[in-house]
């Protein structure tokens, strides 16, 4: 039988599966790897560039849909929750800024903290670790693309109408 992922729900995924990246109103489409043998989450995206708000360290990147509908980029800015430094073979180090990033998997809207790093050294736009998969299934690696995204954003409540007659109503 196929390794299957820890997890309470009843979802089953597929090993890569079509993922939502939420920004507003706006998302973005990409393909997201699901990895059982990995507890982090990573987001590969381009044009990284940190700067400074209100005394606070922030992140600029953009998320690029790739191969899933050529041509769409949303670009996101956020706080750096955490900035990881990794040493290099040869002796330098690179930051990889930790943000926190909403994503839509099959029906699951899922807010998570997740790590930025640069996407030219990798073709899936995003590898979800068991921290996330645990929140919203389990995997199948024998599946693949098995619950496109479709998640129904909380729409904010109806503004409250002026009762007839009160003041200020328009007949």
């Amino acid at each position: 039988a196929p390794p299957i992922a820890r997890a309470d729900a009843q979802t089953v995924l597929g090993r890569s599966e079509r993922v939502e990246v939420m920004e507003g109103p706006k998302s973005v489409e990409i393909t997201g790897n699901l990895d059982t043998k990995e507890a982090n989450s990573t987001l590969y995206v381009a044009d990284m560039k940190y700067f400074s708000r209100d005394y606070d360290q922030w992140v600029d990147f953009t998320v690029d849909s790739g191969n899933v509908v050529s041509g769409h980029k949303l670009e996101i800015q956020r706080k750096v929750l955490k900035d990881e430094h990794v040493k290099e073979r040869g002796g330098g180090v690179f930051h990889r800024p930790w943000v926190e990033v909403t994503l839509c998997v099959g029906k699951h809207l899922l807010t998570t903290e997740l790590a930025l790093m640069d996407r030219s050294a990798y073709t899936a736009q995003l590898k979800l670790g068991t921290e996330d998969i645990d929140k919203i299934g389990r995997v199948d690696t024998a599946l693949q693309f098995t619950a496109p995204p479709d998640c129904a954003l909380p729409t904010p409540p109806a503004p409250a109408s002026s009762a007839a007659g009160a003041p200020g109503a328009k007949p």
